[in-house]
């Protein structure tokens, strides 16, 4: 049992260390392999290419002819089910502002306001079951994307299985660390591969409060905090702490990138 948890606490550190060594934000454009295909395993990838702190993903913006792409790798079982719950929002903004209002941007998974949040539990279980059977729920039950002011496109919620070309996946590996993969055609975002113009993008973990939820101390306890849906459903309880709050706010980050032919 000590030689386990050694070896345990040994790859965290590893991880950690490796996570360190990235910078922040993505500094150069990449290339999309020629092999890319959206479906939750980043193996094509390779590394990630930035590491975040603030939101705690380490990640990869890279285009093809046609699309956009964000992949992510999140070893935080706390990040990815608030990933989960409320989403990756990624938002371009083509007037070299860091400003997301009006700018186009895509959701995923998004759900219906009055629909219940999905929570994956976070036990630190790296079984071939225990993987199974999470990303089955995840399959089952991410089944929509959200899309604003993309050109051409009304805003609102698309099937997960659309033919607009707009795709995104997400499960977890055989080490429990949730992949998170989307592509975005270029002609949504107004831009060209054939344009050199630098853009600002967004990547933003909405969490439950982005659905509508709502947070309210526990019978008058400040040390509990009760989530709940927009119709008032339970979602879960959690301590009065600045955790929690990463976990259900908001968090981003900002970086800039050129597409690269």
């Amino acid at each position: 049992m000590r030689t386990s948890l050694f070896i345990i606490i040994c790859l965290l550190a590893v991880k950690l260390a490796n996570a360190q060594k990235l910078p922040a934000v993505q500094i150069l454009p990449v290339r999309a392999p020629a092999n890319v295909k959206v479906d939750g395993k980043a193996e094509e990838w390779g590394e990630m290419k930035a590491y975040n702190k603030a939101t705690s993903i380490a990640y990869t913006v890279a285009n093809d002819e046609s699309n956009l792409y964000l992949i992510a790798k999140i070893t935080d079982t706390e990040i990815a089910s608030k990933v989960i719950r409320g989403g990756i929002t990624l938002g371009v903004n083509l007037e070299s502002k860091k400003n997301t209002k009006d700018a186009p941007s895509v959701t995923f998974p998004k759900y219906e306001n009055e629909k219940q949040v999905l929570i994956i539990p976070t036990r630190p279980m790296r079984t071939d079951s225990f993987v199974m059977i999470r990303n089955t729920m995840i399959s089952e039950r991410l089944k929509d994307i959200g899309v604003s002011e993309l050109q051409g496109l009304p805003n609102g919620l698309i099937s997960l299985y659309n033919d607009m070309g707009i795709k995104a996946a997400a499960r977890f590996d055989a080490d429990m660390n949730f992949i998170y993969e989307l592509a975005v055609p270029l002609k949504y975002l107004g831009l060209n591969v054939a344009d050199k113009k630098k853009f600002n993008y967004n990547v933003k973990l909405t969490g439950i409060m982005a659905n509508g939820g709502q947070v309210h101390t526990l019978n008058g306890r400040d040390d509990v905090l009760m989530f709940t849906s927009a119709s008032g459903q339970v979602l879960g309880l959690g301590r009065n702490d600045p955790r929690n709050m990463e976990l259900n706010y908001p968090t981003d980050f900002w970086g800039t990138y050129t597409l690269i032919k």
